[in-house]
């Protein structure tokens, strides 16, 4: 008991720190820097306080100091079936923008992506939809999962060394670009907490979609009641509990190790060691999430830190991007977004105070949608291309159901549709293309 308390106290005194430090940095309003090489990349690339506000770059660097080469972001390109196009680099998920013809093409601008609780561990699977149809519209998609962790410092700290070791190849790729800020869910709340602690990472816009910022209590059903109880009896010193970790270690290796041996054999299609395995252990990192967050539980704390009050009083005392969209839709419990914009809105007050000339724009959108609509597929595919044997079948059923099929999938992705042509309005308006 007297370790976990010396732990909350450490992480406290760590959060007050944090706070006076940016609370001197945040005295001197916004400031447009002129992004220099430094150890982190966020200070020498893409990032300005305002869209539309250009720095020089004399020179880029990778995080060896070493110069960064041009092709190094494209030259492991493949589309696949199942995973599309993205690139795992620095474990970062990146999407660069094509044309029709596959051709790359200027890109206006970064979006750095966080996805929600646990689906945030996979975000180019959970929000492939989504973050691909962004994509389209010209911008590059930094999708950078996490794990979940009461510690929502620890995560951004975590997120933030992701994102840094791939900024430095896309500025000298791409030169400076706006880098905006979507998260959905936990991941609005990562992104807010970034925004306001983290000001050597700055963002153009943020777009908050169903922002969630509630206790532990509301955030997880029959916290206290089930999840406390059961994460002391499996994460526990019992033997009981170290019976079953041990099982399911054992269990977990077994399923790598067929898996990896049949990925290495001749019996092994194509499609599955390149599309179904990748997928299969990119996705299995929402489930191993679980257990580090049981452990942190079964050893006493009970809130998120900061917490949701904490949260609050940070967001309007240093919450510093110029333009935020937020995304509130009919039918979600769980969001948060009109608490949140009276909080940024008093964010505004606050920095109109210091510098008269500094407006903070808050716009607020409800829409058609649940809290999951943003993880919304496409599960209505083309019929395949070059299949042996069927393919005359293939073409005649084509011929007859297409139309079918298109107006099916139109009207099953119109909510998801919505929320995109909703971004892709409010992008076009905050940032000077060209």
């Amino acid at each position: 008991q007297e370790s976990n308390s010396n732990k909350r106290w450490l992480r406290k005194m760590r959060f007050l720190i944090c706070i006076g430090i940016c609370l001197i940095i945040a005295s001197n309003g916004f400031r447009t820097t002129r992004l220099i090489p430094q150890h982190r990349v966020s200070n020498l690339i893409l990032n300005v306080a305002t869209a539309g506000v250009t720095p020089n770059i004399e020179e880029e660097y990778n995080n060896a100091g070493e110069p960064v080469s041009r092709e190094s972001m494209n030259k492991n390109v493949t589309d696949s079936l199942l995973l599309g196009r993205w690139v795992e680099r620095s474990e970062n998920y990146i999407l660069l923008p094509v044309d029709d013809d596959g051709v790359e093409v200027p890109p206006v601008g970064v979006i750095h992506f966080l996805g929600g609780a646990f689906v945030g561990a996979a975000p180019h699977i959970t929000y492939r939809y989504l973050l691909e149809s962004l994509n389209k519209a010209g911008f590059i998609i930094v999708a950078t999962p996490y794990r979940l962790d009461m510690d929502y410092l620890r995560s951004c700290d975590e997120i933030l060394a992701k994102f840094d070791a791939v900024a430095s190849e896309l500025a000298s790729e791409y030169g400076p670009l706006p880098v905006i800020g979507l998260g959905h869910s936990c991941g609005s709340l990562l992104q807010t907490l970034i925004t306001c602690l983290f000001p050597d990472a700055p963002r153009a816009i943020n777009i908050l979609i169903s922002f969630n910022n509630k206790p532990v209590s509301s955030a997880i059903p029959a916290f206290e009641e089930l999840v406390v109880p059961l994460s002391q009896q499996i994460m526990g010193d019992g033997e009981r509990g170290a019976g079953l970790r041990e099982a399911v270690g054992i269990a977990r290796t077994a399923i790598d190790q067929a898996i990896d041996a049949f990925a290495a054999s001749s019996l092994a299609p194509g499609f599955v060691t390149k599309d179904l395995i990748p997928l299969f252990k990119q996705g299995i990192e929402i489930a191993d999430q679980v257990p580090p967050l049981l452990k942190i539980i079964a050893d006493g704390q009970r809130e998120f830190e900061p917490t949701p009050a904490d949260t609050k009083e940070v967001c309007r005392r240093m919450y510093r991007a110029r333009r935020t969209l937020l995304i509130k839709f009919e039918n979600d419990a769980l969001d948060e977004s009109e608490e949140i914009e009276k909080v940024l809105r008093e964010a505004n007050t606050i920095m109109r105070m210091k510098r008269p000339m500094v407006e903070m724009e808050v716009d607020l959108r409800v829409m058609t949608g649940t809290h999951i609509t943003p993880l919304t597929q496409n599960i209505i595919l083309d019929a395949p291309k070059n299949v042996p044997f069927i393919q005359p079948l293939v073409d005649i059923n084509e011929q007859l159901l297409s139309s079918q099929r298109d107006q099916l999938r139109e009207n099953f992705l119109e909510t998801v549709n919505q929320v995109k042509s909703e971004i892709l309005t409010f992008l076009d308006a905050s940032i000077v293309r060209g």
